[in-house]
């Protein structure tokens, strides 16, 4: 039932050594049953995540259980997010014998939430360069309203040029 997920579902000793590994985690990380069991999962998926393994392996001696986020390296090299869910199994003194781990690859909407941050300050960076622009537009029309004004001569036509070329700029 296990391999029926599209999770990376393994289980590892304390010691991070992986005795399951799912078809989920194959397809996920490219490695197979045969190459990962045995292995350090550490080492394997140079794993790397934002609270140290210290603090993670803490907390599941507390609580039982973790969850957060983790980067992992595919067979291929390719760095991925996922969420990551662990469970401790304990004996009867109390210590860990294994750790069940679930992960569900959020490297997509990781991403997209990346680059809807981008576009928002891409809007404002817009709207606060627009509004100086749309003054200097206004001040410009002023200026050539009043230069028209002005009897003609080589200054004056100077003076239009240079507004002419205010205005073309900073449209």
């Amino acid at each position: 039932l296990l391999d029926l997920s599209p999770d990376g579902i393994i289980i590892k000793k304390p010691d991070g050594t992986i005795t399951f590994w799912s078809m989920g985690a194959e397809k996920l990380y490219g490695w197979t049953k045969e190459q990962a069991i045995g292995k350090k999962i550490d080492t394997l998926l140079k794993t790397n995540a934002q609270t140290s393994l210290e603090e993670i392996d803490n907390q599941l001696r507390r609580e039982g259980r973790w969850s957060g986020e983790i980067t992992h390296q595919t067979k291929i090299g390719r760095t991925i997010t996922v969420q990551s869910y662990w469970l401790a199994k304990f004996d009867e003194e109390g210590q860990i014998v294994e750790i069940f781990e679930s992960n569900l690859d959020v490297t997509e909407r990781k991403d997209a939430q990346r680059l809807a941050v981008i576009g928002q300050t891409a809007g404002m960076v817009g709207h606060d360069i627009r509004n100086p622009l749309q003054a200097i537009i206004g001040d410009v029309y002023l200026a050539k309203m009043n230069l028209a004004a002005l009897q003609g001569g080589e200054e004056k036509e100077s003076l239009r040029e240079s507004l002419d070329a205010i205005q073309n700029q900073t449209e």
